[in-house]
Parts: C-alpha cells; structure tokens; sequence
C-alpha cells in the first residue's frame, strides 16, 4: 500500500477499493424505511458506515502503533534510549503551532496554511467522532438541525481547511522552485484533504436544496475521499504529524536535538 500511494498509476487502485465498498453499500446494504425529506441514510445506512469507518479507524490505530514501534525498536538498536513518554507533550504542542515555521524565512508562506488545515481537520475528525458516538449511542440523529453546535463547527472547520490548502496550494503553485520539487506525494495529500472539505460542503449544500440524485452522487464521491484520506494515512504524507511528534520526544528525550527525521526517513518503513 505504501508503494501504491507513492506511485501516481497506484491511483486508480486506491480510489477503486473505497468505490467498489460504497457501491455496494448503496446496491446492497439494508436499510429503513424512506423519510419523507431526502436523506444520505436512504441510500447509505448511517450504521454500516458507522461499522465501515469506526473498523477502518480501529485498523489505522494498529498499524501507526506497529510503525512506531518498529521504528522505535530500530532507533534502539542504534544505542540511544531516553525518555519518551514525558517529552510528548512539548513535542506535539510544537508540531501543533507549527512553531518551526515562524523561525524559517522559507517556511513563513506555508505557516498559516499548514496551521489552518490542521487544526480544521482535527476539529473535524473530533466532531465527527463525537456525532458517530452519539449516533451510535441514540443520543443523536443525523442529518443534525443548521444551528447545532456541532453543525456549526463541522462546517467552520470545512471552510478552515479549504482555507489552509488553498494557501498551500497557490505557494506551490506561483513558486516555480516549489512546484520543480513537488512530488505526488506532496499532492495526493493535500488535495484528497482539500476534497474531503470541499465535497463535504457540496454535499450538505445540495441536500439543503433537496437536489437528487446529485446530492447523493456528491456525498458517494465524499465518502470515497474520507476512505482514501484516513485509509492511506499511515502510508501518506499525513503520516507525518505523528511521526514527526514521536521523533522530536525522542530526539528531545535521548538529548541528541534535532528532529529525528533523517533516522525516520530510513526506519519508518
């Protein structure tokens, strides 16, 4: 998988798995009776894909746990050992604030796009998990009312993102240099991120409008491009915050400074 996500022609393999699974989830998955306004639930049950993502999330869980402790074990083997565990939490508050980036005169450009697409996608992933327990729990019923506090922070943090990769995406593109340099997987991360957002508010905007079968044509797309970014997200640049969390507490914890990054660059496969 992680050759398929490096090599622009693995593509068409990575985006075929989570259509073919959402095909059949439309042709094939049971589901209840039709309500009375247009509802995504009509054609994608809210509890198999509530199954389909919480198995997928539990999934990517267990092999960032088996990465790191692979590339843990290697960096051991090497002869340093330090304490971890207490240097995570400087480590990711830097990660976090993008600290790094106000203290590179070139990284200065892509400081408030990289800040914002994070931070709109953790307040994503955190309301979305949120909505699915509740869901899940019978506390919650989606579609959620336009004033819900939840709605209305999910759709904050969709136009945040859209923001943040906008910016990214103009300062690769206007920079001749950057773009020289870009490679696939710069790309395939940021736009599948860009994609979630933007066909995510596509969705809602088309089912407040009652426009079928166009909302439900958008939202499979949606759902295709949530797969890709969370599946894939222990191969692809995504990859990166933890990875780069873990390797500044180590590089922190055994007193060598730095990064970490050239030893995570060769032991992270």
């Amino acid at each position: 998988m992680g050759k398929l996500v490096l090599s622009p022609p693995g593509l068409l393999a990575l985006l075929a798995l989570p259509v073919l699974i959402f095909a059949a989830i439309a042709r094939w998955a049971p589901r209840g009776s039709a309500t009375p306004q247009l509802e995504f639930a009509n054609v994608f049950p809210i509890p198999t894909l509530e199954a389909l993502f919480f198995t997928l999330a539990g999934c990517v869980v267990v092999m960032f746990g088996l990465s790191l402790r692979r590339m843990l074990t290697a960096w051991n083997r090497g002869g340093r050992h330090g304490e971890i565990l207490s240097e995570l939490l400087p480590a990711f508050r830097a990660v976090a604030t993008h600290e790094r980036f106000t203290k590179c005169r070139q990284g200065r450009s892509k400081y408030f796009g990289h800040l914002l697409a994070f931070w709109g996608f953790a307040g994503l992933a955190l309301t979305g998990t949120a909505v699915g327990v509740g869901t899940m729990l019978g506390v919650m019923r989606t579609p959620l009312p336009l004033a819900s506090p939840f709605k209305l922070f999910a759709n904050l943090c969709a136009v945040v993102i859209l923001v943040g990769t906008t910016i990214l995406l103009v300062d690769r593109l206007r920079d001749c240099e950057k773009l020289r340099h870009s490679t696939y997987f710069d790309w395939f991360f940021v736009l599948t991120l860009a994609g979630v957002a933007f066909t995510g508010v596509l969705s809602e905007l088309l089912r407040l409008g009652q426009i079928a079968p166009a909302m439900y044509g958008m939202y499979f797309v949606h759902l295709v491009l949530i797969f890709a970014l969370l599946a894939y997200a222990p191969y692809s640049k995504f990859a990166h915050l933890l990875y780069r969390t873990v390797a500044v507490a180590y590089s922190n914890g055994t007193g060598t400074g730095g990064t970490g990054q050239g030893d995570f660059r060769k032991e992270r496969g």
